[in-house]
């Protein structure tokens, strides 16, 4: 059996998909009602000519989200 590697928060990229899996929202949901809104200060990046999502700043803004700000949508089944 490999041994398991594990990799630090800031190593880790999502897709947009598992980004808004991660924050608790609709992945379509996400795109266009959550990403577009000034309160949310994370930022992608190009990844191996993709857009991706560092862990360590999405679990930043977890911890750091406004008040206001609701984390979490029902998702379709």
């Amino acid at each position: 059996m490999p041994e398991l590697i594990i990799l630090p928060p800031e190593a880790v990229w999502l897709t947009d998909e598992q980004a808004a899996q991660y924050l608790g929202y609709e992945p379509r949901y996400f795109q266009e009602n959550i990403r577009t809104k000034p309160w949310f200060t994370v930022e992608p990046s190009t990844v191996l000519g993709a857009r991706r999502w560092r862990v360590s700043e999405l679990s930043d803004f977890l911890a750091a989200k406004p008040k206001d700000v609701r984390v979490g949508r029902k998702r379709s089944a």
